[in-house]
């Protein structure tokens, strides 16, 4: 057995799936996009819904990444308001029990501008979850439940960035799975369980391999419908001093029990609302003049779009408000437009874990594969020379016990 540091999960997402080059995403958003930022200060103290935090290489890449984002959604779910959250699972159907799935039923009934995205593994597992969904929750949720068909590896990794969380299953978590749609950027809310049962504790130990906020970037508190702080984190921290950062990444996606489970889904969902940011960071210049604001982008009410809206019947007290932003079709995205210049994206907590996954995926330790292969190197080395040592104690005993049966023999 051999304990490797952060967690056992070893993966190649690092090498093996980058993403491609893309020359219209590069004339969208080009090097130079993000040349009006200000270096951060180290003086900040939580994360700028309009990205002006960033580094200017930092602001291309989530630029460059928001983009591919609204084009693999737009092409997979064509007909689904931009206000949609998606929360997602793609474990093997066999994993998901009648308790997990009837909270995820109840997380996407308290989030009306959700569905649930499940994969056809297998096809046959399709019309049992819908039947039961209907049977728990009623037709109206029941029809917030879609399936897409399993896709290839290297498709399933980037498919993974379309969704807004993912739903981990707490009887048996997702393993590599859980690693994917990490490496996407997606954060997932994990539930372990059992103590004692190491399938139930994987996607916890993963979601703990992310790494921490930066100081300078940790996001105001939010408390759930209970009053539990968002970042309140495993039940485990007692006994790990390793868990004991506040600034853990995993304390926002790992929770102690169904109802922790369902409230901070339900949180990070209606967290979501929906703005219009630029390409370009502010006062970066195009090559026409500095960007300005289109007609399509003006104030709510002017473009026929309704105000937000604050909470849902039935909702219990603290939850935040949630946008009513309709899906306008002549103010989608479409990136064949010559003159873009906004895009309209998700912002909030969920957001703000996406990016900060995203942006630091290639330095947390659960991608950091040149570490994982010096550990298991390392624990290989120890084990040869322990067997060594305990080779030599056993001939050693051996020619003692050979000379004693010699010795008394010769008697």
């Amino acid at each position: 057995l051999v304990f490797m540091p952060e967690t056992y999960f070893v993966n190649d997402h690092r090498q093996g799936f980058r993403e491609q080059q893309d020359p219209e995403l590069e004339r969208l958003v080009p090097p130079d996009a993000g040349a009006g930022l200000a270096a951060p200060s180290a003086t900040m103290s939580a994360v700028a819904d309009d990205d002006t935090d960033l580094t200017p290489a930092e602001f291309v890449r989530w630029r460059r990444e928001q983009v591919r984002r609204l084009k693999m959604r737009r092409e997979l779910f064509p007909g689904l308001p931009e206000n949609t959250v998606i929360y997602a699972n793609f474990n093997q159907l066999y994993k998901i029990d009648i308790d997990i799935f009837r909270s995820w039923l109840e997380i996407i009934r308290r989030v009306p501008n959700a569905i649930l995205w499940l994969l056809r593994f297998p096809p046959a597992g399709e019309m049992h979850l819908r039947r039961t969904a209907e049977r728990l929750h009623g037709a109206e949720v029941a029809q917030r439940v879609v399936f897409t068909d399993v896709a290839p590896k290297h498709q399933h990794i980037h498919r993974g960035r379309i969704a807004d969380v993912f739903l981990d299953t707490p009887e048996c978590n997702a393993h590599t799975t859980a690693a994917d749609i990490l490496w996407s950027g997606t954060p997932l809310v994990t539930y372990p369980k059992y103590d004692f049962k190491m399938c139930s504790r994987v996607a916890a130990s993963v979601a703990y391999a992310t790494g921490a906020w930066p100081p300078a970037r940790v996001p105001a508190p939010e408390y759930d419908a209970a009053g539990r702080p968002m970042s309140n984190g495993l039940r485990l921290q007692a006994t790990l001093p390793r868990l004991r950062d506040p600034l853990l990444l995993g304390h926002y996606m790992v929770v102690n029990s169904y109802q922790e489970y369902e409230d901070r889904a339900v949180q990070l969902g209606r967290g979501l609302h929906w703005d219009w940011v630029t390409l370009r960071a502010p006062g970066a210049s195009a090559a026409g003049g500095p960007i300005a604001a289109p007609a399509s982008a003006a104030p709510a009410g002017a473009t026929g779009v309704p105000a937000p809206t604050r909470g849902f019947p039935g909702d219990p007290p603290g939850l935040p408000a949630v946008s009513a932003t309709a899906s306008v079709a002549d103010l989608g995205f479409l990136p064949s437009r010559a003159a873009t210049t906004h895009i309209f994206v998700p912002r909030g907590l969920a957001a703000q874990l996406r990016r900060q996954l995203f942006l630091t995926r290639d330095t947390m330790p659960l991608f950091n594969t040149v570490r994982w292969v010096r550990g298991l190197e390392h624990a290989f080395v120890q084990s040869l020379r322990r067997w060594r040592d305990a080779w030599d104690v056993n001939v050693a005993r051996n020619l003692r016990e050979y000379e004693f049966v010699k010795q008394a023999a010769e008697r």
